[in-house]
């Protein structure tokens, strides 16, 4: 072999080296061309994607962009010289808690878009809808993340958790949670960025998804945090005011309610619950309308015309106006009008946000059951502002007591027709105190119908009867139990309809419900049965009438608590009150009015103990002075002495000492009716009692 040759082995390993080399590079290249094309085939699918979510979005894309133009629209010259606010603050907050409501509801993307579509948007604040324009690009652009877009339900998913998340950075809105303090806005935007990364980081899947967008939806919860915080301070600064109005009309105080009333309504010009207010003081209480306004015919019409969706009421205050004007034939058009729409609006309330129930702090003092109460009145139907109970005391007062008995079974039967059990209590309060013997008289027998109610040695059910011990047989009889329960107000109930509704009730013959458990939902806790409160009380819908049954121990303790004589037979509370005006009427020298205190600074005015059944607020006027209980804080002391109501107006007595007036007036406010007593001056100066109107 000739050493100079070259080895055969290293050339052939170099060989294979050359082309795994170039196999690799080919290799290489390659996996970078099908990469390059993965990759564009990815984003062209993102951008399908993206695409295709647009499209699916768009209507309710576009029905909010036609809002915020709407809103955002000059006006003439004429009409800008002053600055106007182009959104009513309760529709605002009342479409935003829908819009969020929604999202909870709806079952697809769809479904949803829909719901947003068809959402009226008219008088809602602009910013706010920007934040959901903004929401809906977010959302499109995040469907470019997802795989496919086939899968309807995993998209509606991926959409619904993020609107939770950004939902729980501006729960300002629904939740309300705490007082609103004044946070800095920077305070606000770091809290709701928070709030929104932690409901992302409980979604791991969604946060990969979401990473691309992250900072956006973080920049937007953040920016829009503080806009809700403001829409939520405007909001229950108006709540306020209202509510105030709520109160004055509760305690029949009609010049403070129209003044609060009036208020509001200068804060919010195209809210409706202080116009209705307003309304309410001149029909009830006299108040001027304001200047504006030539009569309340006129003004009610343009809210009509301003609130179609609230016609009831403003039907019903025209009807009772024209029935005190002596209008009957067109107070009863009025009055029938409101009472088909009432359940219309009432089915329109259960599906809308409830401003009142969403303030639920309300229900834990007897004030805040007041303005809850005359709310659900007016926006339902009950009590005063029930047109059959208006059409029945009209009636009443002409003599039909059959026509008047006609539409109190009509009321009921709207009130069992939808459900609204809550209102009951409210509607008969109401018919015994304005109807008085007239609504008594529907059904005499009623003291001999007795609840009993029964648990059972085992287990946790309850058994409810009725006892009809009458000789009437009744007939569609609903029974509705009144329950109170531990932590609850002594005033507070929970009205709870008993199944079935039972064909008859014989005469002489004892009828038994179901029994069922008691299981009552009631501040963020479960009520049972350990925790009932008796006596418990009940109301009776039938045919006939309606009245409340009560258990033999509860009868027997209203004995007791009213009847300070047993042998004495048992009254009603109205006919406690007449017998006391009865006794002051022929003894006026049972109430006194003379000067007291310290020089005779005071007025001290004492009447007979019966006045407490009356249960007033009571106002001294004279000679262009008033001293009111309820407005003048710590001027009017009102106390039971003994077998007296004493009551000390505080410098009364400087002030009649000045004016030396002919008469006085003691208004006696009340639920149930108002009463004046007439004091008049005498050759010596003192005051006498001289009538009672």
């Amino acid at each position: 072999m000739n050493p100079a040759a070259p080895d055969p082995a290293p050339s052939k390993s170099s060989r294979i080296v050359a082309w795994a080399f170039g196999i690799g590079l080919v290799a290489m290249f390659v996996g970078v061309a099908l990469f390059t094309m993965w990759r564009a085939a990815r984003e062209s699918g993102q951008d399908e994607r993206a695409a295709a979510a647009r499209a699916e979005l768009a209507p309710a894309a576009e029905a909010l962009t036609r809002a915020v133009e709407s809103a955002q629209t000059p006006r003439a010259p004429a009409e800008t010289s002053a600055p106007v606010r182009r959104y009513d603050i309760d529709r605002t907050i009342a479409v935003l808690s829908e819009l969020d409501t929604a999202t909870q509801e709806a079952r697809s993307v769809r479904e949803w878009v829909d719901r947003l579509a068809r959402q009226d948007y008219a008088n809602v604040a602009p910013k706010a809808l920007e934040v959901r324009q903004r929401t809906l690009e977010l959302l499109g652009r995040l469907a470019g993340q997802l795989d496919a877009l086939d899968d309807h339900d995993q998209t509606w998913s991926t959409y619904r958790a993020v609107l939770h998340a950004l939902k729980a950075a501006n729960s300002v809105i629904v939740g309300m949670p705490g007082g609103l303090g004044n946070a800095p806005r920077s305070d606000l935007r770091e809290a709701a960025a928070r709030e929104l990364q932690k409901s992302l980081a409980e979604r791991e899947q969604l946060l990969a998804r979401v990473r691309p967008i992250e900072a956006e939806l973080v920049q937007l919860a953040n920016e829009s945090a503080p806009l809700f915080r403001e829409l939520l301070v405007e909001w229950e600064q108006l709540c306020l005011t209202r509510d105030a109005a709520y109160l004055a009309a509760a305690r029949l105080d009609w010049e403070a309610c129209a003044r609060h009333a009036r208020a509001a309504i200068a804060a919010a010009p195209s809210e409706s619950e202080a116009h209705l207010l307003v309304a309410l003081a001149h029909v009830e209480g006299g108040v001027a309308l304001p200047p504006e306004v030539a009569d309340l015919r006129q003004y009610l019409d343009r809210f009509i015309a301003a609130h179609p969706d609230q016609a009831a009421p403003a039907l019903l205050l025209r009807g009772v106006w024209r029935a005190r004007g002596g209008d009957p034939s067109g107070a009863r058009e009025d009055l029938e009008l409101a009472s088909t729409r009432y359940p219309q609006q009432a089915a329109r309330l259960r599906e809308r946000f409830d401003p009142y129930s969403a303030r639920s702090y309300l229900r834990q003092t007897s004030a805040g059951r007041s303005i809850t109460g005359m709310f659900e009145a007016s926006m339902l139907g009950a009590g005063w502002f029930s047109p059959e109970l208006q059409l029945a005391r009209t009636l009443f007062d002409a003599g039909d007591r059959e026509g008047g008995k006609r539409q109190i079974r009509e009321h009921f039967h709207r009130r069992r027709a939808d459900g609204q059990w809550s209102l009951v209590l409210y509607d008969l309060e109401f018919c015994e105190g304005l109807l008085r013997e007239e609504f008594a008289a529907q059904f005499p027998e009623v003291s001999y119908l007795d609840l009993v109610i029964e648990r059972p040695m085992f287990g946790d059910d309850v058994a409810v009867s009725i006892a009809n011990r009458s000789d009437v047989t009744l007939r569609n009889a609903a029974l509705v139990l009144c329950l109170r329960f531990v932590d609850m107000h002594p005033d507070d109930y929970i009205a709870f309809a008993v199944a079935p509704t039972q064909p008859v009730l014989p005469a002489r013959t004892t009828t038994a419900y179901d029994s069922f458990d008691v299981s009552v939902p009631w501040g963020g806790k479960t009520k049972t049965i350990d925790q009932l409160i008796e006596p418990v009380r009940a109301i009776l819908l039938t045919d006939e009438a309606v009245f409340r049954v009560d258990t033999i121990r509860y009868k027997n303790e209203r004995i007791q608590r009213y009847t300070s004589d047993p042998s004495l037979p048992r009254v009603s509370l109205p006919a406690r009150l007449e017998q006391a005006l009865e006794r002051v009427r022929t003894q006026p020298q049972l109430v006194t009015l003379r000067t007291a205190g310290l020089v005779s600074q005071d007025v001290r005015v004492e009447l007979p103990r019966e006045f407490l059944a009356l249960g007033p607020l009571f106002r001294l006027e004279f000679a262009g002075q008033r001293f009111d209980e309820a407005e003048d804080r710590g001027a009017v002391r009102h106390v039971l002495e003994e077998e007296r109501i004493a009551l000390t107006f505080s410098n009364a007595g400087v002030q009649l000492a000045l004016k030396k007036p002919d008469e006085l007036r003691l208004v006696a406010r009340s639920l149930a009716r108002t009463l004046e007593l007439v004091f008049v001056r005498g050759e010596g100066g003192e005051y006498a009692l001289a009538r009672v109107e």
